[in-house]
C-alpha cells in the first residue's frame, strides 16, 4: 500500500507545484502590465512641454503647416534629430489625420521616439480598404490579386 500512496502524493505535489507556477506567472504578467501603465501615465504627466521660442516648436509648426508629404518627411527627420521628447506628444493627434501620407509621416516621427503608437499607425494604413480621396492612391497592388482582375489579361 505504501507505493500507491507515495505515487498519489507525488501526483498531488506535482499538481500543486504546477498550479503555483501558473499563479506566479499570472501575477508577474499582471504586475508587468500595471507597471507599464503607470510608466505611461507618469510620462504623460511629466512630459516636457515645448517652450514658446524653442527651435523644436518652430520646426513642429513647420511640420504641421507643410502639406506636401515628402517635404514634411524631411522636416520630420529634423524633428527626430532634435531629440526632444515633447515632439512625440505634440504629434499624437496627427495619428488620426485624414491624409494617410501626412499621418504616416507623423507616425514615423513618433515611432523614432520609441512610442508604440507610431508603429501601429502604418499597419492600420495598410489594412485600410476604404475609398480614398483623390491623390491618396488606390487600395494597392494586393487588391488586384484578390479581385480576380488581371491587369495583364487583354480582352478580345
Amino acid at each position: 500500500m505504501a507505493p500507491i500512496l507515495c505515487r498519489v502524493t507525488t501526483k498531488v505535489k506535482d499538481r500543486l507545484v504546477e498550479n503555483r507556477n501558473m499563479v506566479k506567472s499570472w501575477i508577474q504578467r499582471a504586475t508587468a502590465a500595471t507597471v507599464a501603465q503607470w510608466i505611461a501615465a507618469i510620462s504623460l504627466v511629466v512630459a516636457p512641454a515645448l517652450g514658446q521660442n524653442s527651435p523644436s516648436l518652430k520646426l513642429l509648426r513647420e511640420f504641421e503647416t507643410t502639406t506636401v508629404f515628402f517635404e514634411q518627411f524631411e522636416i520630420g527627420e529634423k524633428l527626430v534629430a532634435m531629440h526632444d521628447p515633447a515632439i512625440a506628444t505634440e504629434l499624437l493627434p496627427w495619428l488620426s489625420h485624414q491624409d494617410r501620407h501626412l499621418r504616416a509621416n507623423a507616425a514615423y516621427v513618433i515611432a523614432r521616439y520609441g512610442d508604440k503608437r507610431g508603429f501601429d499607425a502604418p499597419c492600420e494604413i495598410l489594412r485600410d480598404r476604404s475609398d480614398r480621396p483623390e491623390g491618396q492612391g488606390s487600395i494597392g497592388p494586393i487588391s488586384v490579386l484578390t479581385s480576380g482582375n488581371d491587369p495583364d489579361e487583354t480582352s478580345n
